[in-house]
């Protein structure tokens, strides 16, 4: 453990001591790697963003509600005013619409689905009219093997889904919101899974599932966070659905972050049932009818005899659980389906409850949490909870750490006892996903096995792939560096001020402004300094800051294919776009929608000629300028073209195959003509708002677009800049987009709709 005399000077003095010694290692013994941390400190940061779309899709859905709601009350009271006859009939029609769905399509177009199946029953009874009573542990681990040896990618039926989901939801509706467990002796934690069944496989095997129901005095607690970032969400949840039904009072299931429908619906696991089941209306029916009340059924924390079991943290300095019990109740958090941007008060405790972090040992108290919800609570707060309710630990998900496991706050139980590790509490935190995320980070996954009895507990660890041979700093990088731009020019042009330098500072001053700024002062800099800001000199102490962040500042957002043309180059691309594309599709005469070098080059140099042969349109006064002085003017007799053909291929060829994508290359300048367009009628802020904010303004106009044409009419756009201006409100921005000036500046061609792809291709700057 870290303790609080252990100050970031400390710190980084003993990362330049280990640096001394000639050590090649990258890796801290408490928090893990250089490349792990970049890469989690990204993480972070774009969970940040990805609560914001939350936050707006829950607000896109009650507008869609209200006005639902409206056209229902419109038409009721148009109704009214004909007989009463007719207002039954109709209100009764009118109130169908706004619940009931239509019946999902038969999903005949599968290859293959898998089902419930009875093979010992001579009385054809439907298993799915009794699911509980159907799936015996034997059972359950039957159809876990069929799902697992599909690899997750032959899906339940529809209505086989639709049954577990609904006998699993009856059975956690009546689970309390804390589940308060005495009687197990043995209680094995699992921790975030996100929709990897990999790791879900290495779990079943280390928590001893397929003898579980032998056994009375062992239970699984599943904290949470068991869909979204991984591809086989689906087949996870169905995984952990079977046991849960096939062990009621053995395995538990708490809810994450992550089962809240807006969150789902920004991470993924809304995009794979929708993939999963391709007919719309099965995969809504899904959504609407059965997972959003599923995610509200969970409880949301289980206390034993030994640790309190939730997913995020402690969201005040005087939770208690009984009191939480009590709020939330189970009629309450049934109802709760998200949390996303709170209503109410009893929202935002649930959203901090599960969004919330420990802070680093040195920090005491309760500290807004850098992730855009919840709080960082300190030792103190965590030490004061377990004490009041005669508790040993507090064991939480939540976070990755290297190892898959961490232990933060630990305290001595009897102060006799100070040095004896089993007299000691704390909060652990156990992360299940390896690899995380997707199986592309380097951590490993563990669980927690805790002996109810004398409070002893193992960490089992595994990783299901390897980890990368060499960090990728580059990438991790540029994105953070990207992130934290404006804020890490302020503070280099403060350390050289100091030094009275204009672009330079010490090596010291360097790690001292990533370390702060960019939070994250356990990165052993020091070591990894030479490779990523070397000095000016080798006997030189000074760090050539500009350069340092232009190494590491992405191509230019706007256009990628055209950032370094000069203004005439550029211009001529814009003013011969049709010309390029005519003499392209000529060249390709393999018909591949794409150009070899030899092509482009040949297309490039015809274009040149045929610039040439045109006739030159001259002003008045160049003509007049030109009698004058009896010869042309310079304007007249210099005619522009465009230079070294081989230069402009290796440009436009980013991905360096040899070829350049026709339909790209065009798409790129139509969009670089845009973009010159709006710069030139809008104010930067405002083109930096709708860079920053694009996916926003993508979610709404999909949302607004209720006939899937892939278009948008002049109100469903107003509409949709009008809810980014009380979203950006919200959020202390005041940049207020007009709607009437950006629509006239983005439908140039005055066709009165919007094409929704194309808006996001425009302002999609994302690495």
């Amino acid at each position: 453990m870290t303790h609080p005399e252990h100050s970031h000077a400390h710190r980084r003095a003993s990362s330049r001591r280990h640096n001394s010694l000639g050590s090649s290692s990258l890796r801290l013994s408490r928090h893990g790697s250089a490349e792990f941390l970049l890469q989690k400190d990204l993480e972070r940061r774009e969970e940040g963003h990805k609560l914001k779309l939350a936050a707006f899709l829950r607000e896109l859905h009650r507008v869609a509600l209200d006005a639902q709601k409206a056209s229902l009350q419109n038409e009721l009271n148009h109704n009214h005013n004909h007989s009463t006859t007719t207002t039954t009939t109709s209100s009764n029609h009118s109130q169908s619409r706004l619940t009931e769905k239509p019946t999902a399509a038969a999903a005949g177009d599968k290859t293959h689905f898998l089902s419930f199946t009875d093979d010992d029953n001579d009385n054809d009874r439907n298993p799915l009219d009794d699911l509980k009573a159907f799936l015996t542990p034997a059972r359950a681990l039957h159809h876990i093997d069929q799902l697992h040896n599909g690899n997750g990618t032959v899906p339940l039926e529809p209505q086989c889904l639709t049954a577990l989901m609904t006998t699993a939801r009856q059975l956690l509706m009546q689970e309390e919101t804390v589940v308060t467990t005495t009687n197990a002796t043995e209680t094995t934690v699992v921790g975030d899974l996100h929709g990897s069944l990999p790791c879900l496989q290495n779990v079943v095997e280390l928590a001893r599932i397929a003898t579980l129901h032998e056994s009375s005095h062992r239970q699984v607690v599943f904290i949470g966070d068991f869909v979204d970032r991984g591809q086989q969400s689906l087949p996870v949840l169905i995984t952990l659905l079977l046991l849960k039904v096939s062990h009621p009072t053995q395995v538990y299931l708490v809810r994450g972050n992550h089962e809240d429908t807006m969150t789902a619906s920004t991470y993924g696991f809304r995009d794979e049932l929708q993939e999963t089941y391709d007919d719309d209306t099965t995969a809504d029916e899904l959504w609407y009818d059965h997972v959003g009340p599923l995610f509200a059924a969970l409880p949301l924390a289980v206390q034993t005899r030994q640790a309190c079991l939730l997913h995020g943290g402690l969201p005040g300095d005087d939770f208690d659980l009984v009191r939480f019990n009590r709020q939330i109740s189970i009629d309450l958090r049934c109802q709760l389906k998200t949390v996303a941007d709170p209503y109410d008060d009893d929202e935002a405790l649930v959203q901090t409850v599960l969004w919330s972090d420990p802070a680093p040992d040195e920090e005491l108290g309760l500290v807004d949490n850098e992730r855009g919800a919840g709080v960082t609570f300190g030792p103190d707060i965590s030490q004061d909870f377990l004490e009041r309710h005669s508790l040993r630990y507090l064991i939480r998900a939540h976070e990755p750490f290297e190892d898959g496991f961490q232990v933060h706050h630990e305290f001595a139980l009897d102060e006799t006892k100070e040095d004896n590790p089993n007299h000691k509490g704390g909060v652990i935190t156990v992360f299940s996903s390896a690899n995380y995320p997707n199986g592309e980070g380097t951590n490993k996954g563990a669980v927690l096995v805790l002996n109810e009895e004398t409070g002893a507990y193992t960490t089992p660890t595994f990783q299901h792939s390897a980890a990368p041979a060499e960090p990728d700093y580059e990438t991790w990088l540029t994105s953070i560096v990207h992130a934290h731009k404006k804020r890490l020019v302020q503070a280099f042009r403060e350390e050289s001020r100091d030094n009275n330098k204009k672009s330079t500072v010490t090596t010291d001053q360097w790690i001292d402004v990533l370390s702060s700024v960019l939070d994250l002062a356990d990165v052993p800099w020091i070591e990894i300094q030479p490779d990523l800001a070397p000095t000016v000199a080798p006997d030189v102490d000074e760090i050539d800051w500009k350069a340092f962040l232009k190494r590491f500042t992405p191509p230019n957002k706007t256009d990628i294919l055209t950032q370094d043309l000069d203004p005439e180059q550029l211009e001529l691309l814009h003013e011969h776009h049709d010309k390029f594309l005519e003499l392209f599709r000529v060249l390709d005469t393999d018909e591949s929608g794409a150009l070899s070098k030899s092509e482009f080059v040949s297309g490039i140099q015809m274009l040149n000629e045929q610039i040439a042969a045109e006739p030159e349109e001259k002003s008045t006064e160049d003509s007049a300028e030109a009698n004058n002085k009896g010869k042309h003017s310079s304007r007249a007799s210099v005619r522009a073209s465009f230079k070294d053909p081989d230069k402009m291929f290796q440009k436009y060829d980013i991905d360096g195959d040899g070829e350049i994508s026709i339909q790209e290359f065009c798409r790129a300048v139509e969009k670089s003509k845009t973009l010159k367009t709006l710069a030139k009628k809008l104010k930067t802020s405002q083109l930096e708002t709708l860079h920053e904010h694009h996916e926003m303004l993508l979610m709404a106009f999909k949302f607004m677009d209720a006939d899937q044409s892939g278009d948008i009419d002049w109100n469903e756009f107003e509409t949709g800049i009008t809810l980014l201006n009380k979203r950006l409100g919200k959020d202390g921005r005041h940049v207020d987009l007009d709607p009437k000036e950006l629509w006239d500046a983005l439908d140039s061609g005055k066709s009165g709709t919007i094409d929704i792809v194309e808006f996001h291709r425009l302002f999609d700057h994302a690495l």
